[in-house]
């Protein structure tokens, strides 16, 4: 049937056409209905996608529920969400929707707050606030040590040291927790009174003109 001289070609020939039908095969097999529906990917899916169960959390999931003044955030940290310092809060979430469902009328809500409050400030500030180069200027940085001695804290060794001048929601500087302006106003005291009493007006030497 095969000359001798081309039987080596007619075997090529068969092995590759075997490839193809396998490969073609396999092909049709694996590739989903919908592929190239809109172009070259497939078209169901971001159906699939949207179905899938949503890892990460919103701050309108937290908002639903938490949405008081002490909950607001200052115009420093408004794209600050809320899953960068307090977790995805899933679980959370989760205990709070079995909590509601299984409530009974005049009993508060108890929800699993665990993993939920931070437990190191200072290290969640430090990741977008550490002096770093090639850093925006214009984003407001510290080198913590200096900060730590121009600011003299209570408690410099504590994980939640910045919440000693800091509120975490709204951290500008003239914000400053209730309890860090009174021990500042207590701290300045003992300085007014030490203070000698100025002398009379009429006794001072005048500098320049008055105005």
């Amino acid at each position: 049937m095969f000359s001798r001289d081309t039987l080596h070609l007619w075997i090529l020939a068969g092995a590759l056409a075997l490839v193809g039908v396998g490969f073609f095969t396999v092909r049709s097999l694996t590739i989903p209905p919908s592929f190239g529906q809109f172009g070259h990917f497939r078209g169901a899916a971001l159906e699939t996608a949207a179905n899938k169960e949503r890892k990460l959390t919103t701050r309108g999931d937290c908002t639903a529920c938490h949405d008081t003044l002490k909950h607001e955030m200052g115009k420093s940290h408004e794209r600050v969400h809320c899953i960068e310092c307090h977790g995805d809060g899933k679980a959370h979430m989760t205990s709070c929707k079995d909590a509601k469902a299984a409530a009974k009328p005049g009993v508060a809500l108890t929800c699993d707050k665990t993993d939920l409050m931070p437990t190191n400030i200072k290290d969640i500030c430090l990741h977008c606030h550490q002096d770093t180069i090639g850093r925006a200027k214009k984003h407001p940085q510290i080198k913590f040590d200096e900060h730590m001695k121009d600011n003299d804290p209570k408690d410099p060794k504590s994980p939640m040291v910045c919440m000693q001048c800091h509120i975490p929601h709204d951290p500008d500087p003239s914000n400053e927790p209730d309890g860090a302006k009174e021990d500042k106003d207590d701290e300045a005291k003992p300085a007014e009174a030490a203070t000698p009493t100025a002398a009379p007006a009429a006794a001072t030497p005048a500098v320049g003109g008055a105005e």
